[in-house]
């Protein structure tokens, strides 16, 4: 309902991806592992191993455990992560006080020390049944820490509240090599500019479809690696193991299929409609009336906005048709009383630059005429 809504004002709809790590009801972190493939588990394994050997020790902080030396050092984490990016950080230092006084319970900040120093910070905060990775910063360098404090961290922590989901935020197709699956997600933007909305929604049109097969393509990946799990399961494990993964691949597999179809369908639907435009864009410039030009330009433009109304929503809503048709009737009616504007303020300097060459050029002729008669007078005077 909000998504019509949005559309309906006018809003562009963007689909996006993150990845989230869904709790399949693992009794522990090596449960989950035992669903990875072979090669995910010992690279996962590995990297632990990694951090521990470094002499990297981690803690989990939370709720009333949290002290003002916690937040000066992830703060200084922050910082430095902050000013490598994006040359500066938007949150202050108190800002981490109000959070850890305000909703500590909510706070689930993870630390990783070195020699008694800390190093490394992850920040997260946990919802209802999810917990959210917001902030990572360090002071130093260890390989996979960031994986550690980031992704294995949160996933122990949701284990043990037995949490349905961890999400991991946006960017790096790495977090699906440690258990972590792209999510669609919405967001839907304003444009006032009707020829760079015009530009943009073509885009975004073409984005959503590509964003959407590339999801249902690498969870069907993701989903078949686990597949090769099997072999090592046994007893109970194996047999919700086996129906967690033919469930999901399934359902990824018919999704990821009926996607294609709609992507190719899309395609072709794109290229009739594209053929049809150009033809009616041809004959509206053959067209030697300036009216008769601009109302086919303006009949394009709405079947324009139909024929993207039809791919987003299978068909010609009349309540957003009429929304947009009010728009555009505006927008037009804005460019005619500028174009009016415009000429009244041509005709203006017309009139201007008509008056002052009248008023020059009779000051010359005046001149002249007075010069005659100065020297037909002088002439007269002569004779006599």
């Amino acid at each position: 309902r909000d998504a019509r809504a949005l559309e309906a004002a006018g809003y562009l709809p963007r689909l996006g991806v993150q990845y989230h790590w869904t709790n399949r009801g693992y009794r522990g972190f090596d449960d989950f592992l035992a669903q990875l493939a072979s090669r995910k588990r010992k690279a996962i394994r590995k990297e632990r191993a990694a951090v521990r050997d470094a002499g990297v020790a981690i803690a989990v902080v939370t709720g009333s455990d949290l002290r003002e030396a916690h937040w000066d050092a992830f703060y200084a984490f922050y910082r430095d992560t902050a000013s490598r990016k994006w040359g500066g950080g938007y949150l202050t230092r108190e800002f981490f006080s109000r959070l850890g006084e305000s909703m500590a319970e909510r706070v689930v900040l993870v630390l990783a020390e070195h020699g008694g120093r800390p190093v490394a910070g992850a920040l997260n905060l946990l919802g209802g049944d999810t917990l959210y990775g917001r902030h990572w910063g360090c002071v130093a360098d260890f390989r996979f820490l960031h994986f550690e404090a980031c992704y294995y961290q949160a996933i122990e922590f949701a284990i043990a509240r037995g949490l349905a989901r961890v999400e991991a935020g946006a960017q790096g197709e790495h977090k699906i090599q440690r258990g972590y699956l792209p999510e669609p997600t919405r967001s839907y933007h304003w444009i006032a500019n009707s020829s760079f909305r015009d530009l943009l929604e073509r885009h975004l049109f073409n984005e959503r479809a590509t964003v959407a097969a590339e999801i249902a393509e690498r969870s069907l990946a993701a989903t078949r690696d686990a597949r090769a799990a099997l072999s090592l399961a046994t007893g109970a494990a194996e047999e919700r193991l086996r129906a967690s993964i033919e469930a999901t691949t399934r359902a990824i597999e018919a999704q990821a299929a009926a996607e294609r179809a709609r992507q190719l369908a899309r395609e072709r639907r794109t290229a009739s409609n594209d053929l049809d435009i150009a033809e009616r864009e041809a004959q509206a410039a053959r067209l030697s009336d300036p009216s008769q030009r601009r109302a086919a330009e303006l009949a394009i433009e709405r079947e324009k906005r139909m024929q993207s109304m039809r791919e987003r929503l299978g068909g010609v809503d009349s309540q957003i048709l009429e929304a947009q048709d009010s728009a555009a009737a505006f927008r037009e009616q804005a460019r005619y009383f500028s174009d009016i504007r415009d000429q009244a303020k041509s005709l203006s300097s017309d009139i201007s630059n008509f008056l002052v060459d009248g008023f020059a050029n009779a000051g010359k002729a005046g001149k002249s005429v007075f010069s005659n008669l100065a020297e037909g007078a002088v002439g007269l005077f002569r004779r006599n």
